[in-house]
């Protein structure tokens, strides 16, 4: 089966699409791929919003992720998100700006 890789790390490895959280779970602990943090913001009480800006084979990334709570307490990378190229930052945030006033 071909895997997909998610462009949203600092490092040459990236996450394969459709690995399970417990995959993820052992690559983190691993020492796997990590994302340089700007901000976090609460989603819930087990989940928030992950925003970093990270260099991937070359490209500049803006990436917002849902991290949930593992069984053990540890925040990891789910599924959900968005990874998209640093230049194009001004039209999402004119994008954000229009759908505030909507």
């Amino acid at each position: 089966m071909k895997t997909r890789e998610l462009q949203i790390h600092t490092s040459s490895q990236a996450w394969p699409l459709g690995l399970c959280c417990t995959h993820r779970r052992n690559a983190v602990l691993r020492g796997g791929p990590l994302m340089a943090l700007i901000t976090q913001i609460p989603k819930n009480s087990h989940e928030e919003y992950r925003v970093s800006r990270n260099d991937f084979q070359g490209h500049d990334l803006i990436n917002i992720r849902v991290f949930f709570t593992s069984k053990d307490g540890e925040m990891l990378p789910g599924k959900q998100g968005v990874a998209f190229k640093a230049e194009l930052l001004p039209e999402f945030i004119d994008a954000l700006s229009k759908a505030e006033v909507a």
